[in-house]
């Protein structure tokens, strides 16, 4: 097993193979009795990534702003405090979507498409996911809306109901049977969402990191997830 060069010639058949890969992962882990527990603490209710709060992405987003000056729109900066204002967030039940025992379960964090490893022969290996330093027990759509946000293939691609559905199936067919496809779908909405934080965490000045907030944006408005904020 080798990681192989970053190939945009494939980027849906890699989403693909990541995507069945994170099921597979994140149904050993799904409300596991040992999360939470041996394997660390779950996050506050008001998390939004890398159990810090509300106030701790405040100063990141004025970080930011103050880098970047004009550059970054005054129409973003207000989704931005919009979104702070409406954590923390609930599932469709209206239960805080970071309670213990609430589908929650090991995620990745950091699904840069430099910590995945392809296989030369996929039809013959899985895809293996590296460098978990900045895991958490949380939403595993948090891991999936990762894959457009860094390029692992086109935002708009990323977007479509087939492969969250697909993340969804292969959820299904690992044994998680407590999962309906509208809370999936609604989780991924709100991973939509604090994908926004991940591209400003750190923000630098460079093309990547606007490549990174424009994909960010990209899914925010495609899935129309504005409505789901409160503020």
């Amino acid at each position: 097993m080798i990681q192989t060069p970053f190939d945009p010639s494939d980027l849906r058949g890699d989403s693909e193979r990541i995507i069945d890969r994170l099921a597979q992962i994140h149904a050993v882990w799904w409300d596991h009795p040992r999360l939470g527990k041996e394997l660390g603490g779950f996050p506050n209710e008001d998390n939004i990534l890398f159990f810090a709060g509300p106030s701790g992405y405040e100063k990141r987003l004025a970080y930011a702003v103050d880098l970047v000056g004009d550059r970054f729109a005054t129409a973003r900066r207000k989704i931005y405090e919009r979104a702070l204002g409406s954590y923390p967030f609930k599932d469709l039940r209206g239960v805080s979507r970071l309670s213990p025992g609430n589908r929650l379960t090991t995620i990745n964090g950091d699904l840069d498409y430099t910590n995945v490893f392809y296989p030369t022969g996929p039809n013959q290996h899985p895809v293996y996911v590296i460098d978990w330093a900045l895991w958490e027990a949380r939403v595993g759509t948090d891991d999936v809306a990762q894959i457009g946000l860094y390029g692992h293939c086109d935002a708009k691609t990323n977007l479509t109901r087939d492969l969250v559905r697909r993340y969804y199936d292969g959820l299904q067919r690992h044994g998680i049977k407590d999962y309906q496809w509208e809370d999936c779908w609604h989780d991924y909405r709100l991973s939509t969402i604090r994908a926004l934080f991940k591209a400003i965490m750190p923000f630098r000045d460079g093309e990547r990191s606007w490549v990174i907030l424009e994909h960010a944006f990209d899914s925010f408005y495609d899935l129309e997830c504005e409505e789901l904020l409160t503020s």
